[in-house]
């Protein structure tokens, strides 16, 4: 289990070096419309039901990381929120650095989290009901369903069925965490602000962070995740396991023992649905991802520093897969990049 005892339970709150810092502090409030304004401003429009007879003590941070806004919130109170207004276009992962809420959506009803957990919703696509304990701290990310939805074809080849996007679903403090991601993210905001907000080093973190969620939504997506929902479980899953692991450009001994089948009946499957095999596709997606990491790069970046760490250890080689697939060589895109 990952130990909320790390930076996160000073995320945003402290500086590098351990100070208490207010840096990232965007306001503290006793005023319950003042309160209400301020948090559907940062994540989206909702109701908020409080004893008003309660003197809240709400105090918010928030910086961005690329497209993602990581905001720590305490409300000081307990209050019941709803979001029924799902037309605003913003999805939120809330993680709970302390406390004992509870969330509803739509198929999704009474998921308690305890620190740890997080909860993984589209608010523009579904609803969102929240009971939120007096002492709650949370770490949130909120995001554009645009940018992720962009993302998921960029990746993924094909738009997610919109039935993804009304899935909403808990992540626990197993493998599937968001922590670690979080833990890295914050120590980045705090050590290099300005390029987490608006450089290379964001869009890695959004990159990395973005395609874990949109893993875990395929994964509780089901089957609806996929326009050819036809496809086999198993063909599903290792996709999963691959998009989830391209980087260590996993056997296909691996991918099989991920998806529960044979290597044989693996590579039948992706013939047969997808006209390749499964290390075909794998490479596919790795060459995305250097093409991705090509376009984003800054400073003295070398085409094959970017190709290594996509797997890619024969520079000979993967210039001709490159330009094969995509027309030019990978040092043209690059000068593109850094003009």
């Amino acid at each position: 289990m990952y130990a909320t005892e790390s930076l996160l339970s000073n995320a945003l709150v402290r500086d590098a070096a351990g100070e208490q810092t207010e840096r990232f502090l965007v306001a503290q409030s006793r005023d319950w419309d003042e309160i209400l304004a301020l948090t559907q401003a940062l994540y989206t429009p909702y109701k908020l039901k409080v004893d008003t007879r309660a003197m809240p003590s709400t105090t918010v941070y928030a910086t961005q990381i690329g497209a993602f806004t990581l905001s720590r919130l305490s409300f000081g109170a307990q209050i019941e929120a709803c979001v029924d207004q799902v037309a605003a276009g913003n999805g939120l992962a809330l993680t709970l650095l302390q406390g004992h809420n509870r969330y509803s959506s739509r198929g999704t009803q009474g998921v308690e989290l305890v620190a740890g957990d997080s909860f993984v919703v589209d608010t523009s696509c579904a609803n969102l009901e929240a009971l939120i304990s007096q002492d709650t701290q949370s770490l949130n990310l909120v995001f554009s369903h645009q940018r992720m939805a962009e993302m998921h074809e960029r990746w993924y080849g094909m738009p997610a069925d919109p039935a993804m996007w009304q899935t909403a679903f808990k992540l626990g403090s197993g493998a599937a965490s968001l922590l670690p991601l979080l833990d890295y993210a914050a120590r980045c905001a705090m050590e290099k602000t300005e390029q987490v907000a608006q450089g290379l080093l964001g869009r890695h973190l959004e990159e990395l962070i973005g395609m874990h969620l949109l893993s875990a939504w395929r994964q509780h997506g089901g089957a609806r995740v996929l326009h050819d929902s036809a496809a086999p479980a198993h063909l599903r899953l290792a996709e999963d396991y691959m998009m989830a692991h391209l980087r260590d450009v996993p056997t296909r001994e691996a991918v099989a023992r991920a998806a529960g089948v044979s290597v044989r009946t693996l590579t039948d499957a992706f013939l047969k649905a997808r006209g390749q095999s499964p290390m075909a596709f794998q490479r596919e997606m790795r060459l995305r991802g250097v093409r991705e990491e090509l376009r984003l790069a800054q400073g003295e970046r070398s085409v094959t520093d970017i190709a290594f760490g996509w797997g890619f250890l024969h520079p000979s080689q993967f210039a001709k897969l490159y330009r094969q697939r995509f027309g030019e060589l990978p040092s043209q895109t690059l000068r593109q990049a850094k003009h």
